[in-house]
């Protein structure tokens, strides 16, 4: 996760078995497709600063979420190490595990 507008790390969170987001608020997260498989984590913190959005996250290494507020309690945060997926469009940065 991805906090602007000085962007840093929120850390690494498990997905929700339930599927509750992680990030919640009035923010439109990116589409997936047709070019998220060239996501970097700049892009998708780009995109969430034009929608207004606080925060920024990525995951499965091409997805962008955005979001105001962040809704960790439902979410298990894991160690660093357990997100080292790179990113599609950028391989020498983390987009999820």
């Amino acid at each position: 996760m991805i906090s602007t507008p000085v962007p840093m790390s929120l850390g690494c969170y498990q997905d929700d078995p339930v599927n509750n987001p992680l990030l919640s608020g009035t923010c439109t997260s990116r589409p997936s497709e047709p070019y998220s498989i060239y996501l970097t984590v700049q892009e998708c913190i780009s995109y969430c600063r034009l929608q207004s959005c606080r925060y920024a996250g990525v995951a499965d290494r091409f997805r962008c979420y955005c979001g105001n507020q962040v809704q960790d309690a439902a979410w298990r945060r894991l160690p660093i190490t357990e997100c080292t997926a790179p990113c599609k469009g950028e391989a020498s940065r983390f987009c999820g595990g």
